[in-house]
């Protein structure tokens, strides 16, 4: 489960986890997304591909995550329209110049080798293409600093918009019935909060192009 983005958007208040949504719409919110190709690298178990088949005008969407379980989930639970696969970030297995626009929410930070990441992502965009990052500042500042390959590179701080849905779920997950998930996600939103409010981590929005 992502971290979230508030003020939520409108058309997305009915949903349970509408913060969690909210943070794949902002990816994309100022990137032309009509008739693209998009990969989400580090999907997990789909949540924030969902959100982006339902809700924007993509030609296709393509999805990818190490974990064969996650993957698994996807293929039998999610929709048959997003092609699901297991791939390594640091390798990805996909052709060069293929996608339109590739996204990464809230993954990099586990990886290994984050510059092989880097590369593997500018090798399988499309000439023009739009990458959307969304990550703490510790990985971020490793992509700003490690990579001159991309172009018209935009850093947000967003920290204050995560630190919202953090303190908004907080309360909001208190009504739920199953005590399990309760205490589950309860314990993400006050762990987030308190490591980007009181530690000083940041939440950076990266776009740039190929």
């Amino acid at each position: 489960m992502n971290h979230g983005y508030s003020p939520s958007y409108p058309f997305l208040n009915n949903d349970f986890l509408k913060n969690q949504a909210s943070l794949y719409i902002n990816a994309l919110e100022t990137i032309e997304t009509k008739d693209k190709t998009l990969l989400d690298i580090g999907c997990g178990r789909g949540g924030g591909v969902e959100v982006y088949r339902k809700h924007l005008d993509l030609k296709k969407i393509y999805a990818c995550d190490l974990n064969v379980n996650h993957i698994e989930y996807c293929i039998n639970n999610n929709s048959i329209d997003v092609e699901y696969k297991v791939s390594d970030a640091e390798k990805l297995d996909y052709l060069e110049n293929q996608f339109d626009i590739v996204t990464s929410v809230e993954s990099s930070h586990c990886y290994e080798n984050p510059n092989l990441f880097f590369n593997e992502v500018y090798r399988v965009l499309s000439p023009g293409g739009t990458f959307s990052y969304l990550d703490n500042n510790h990985v971020i500042r490793y992509f700003l600093n490690n990579t001159d390959k991309f172009k018209n590179v935009v850093s947000l701080d967003i920290t204050k918009k995560v630190i919202m849905s953090c303190e908004e779920d907080i309360e909001n997950f208190k009504n739920i019935d199953d005590k399990e998930a309760r205490d589950l996600l309860t314990s993400i939103s006050i762990n987030a909060r308190k490591y980007y409010k009181n530690n000083g981590g940041k939440f950076i929005k990266i776009i740039c192009n190929k």
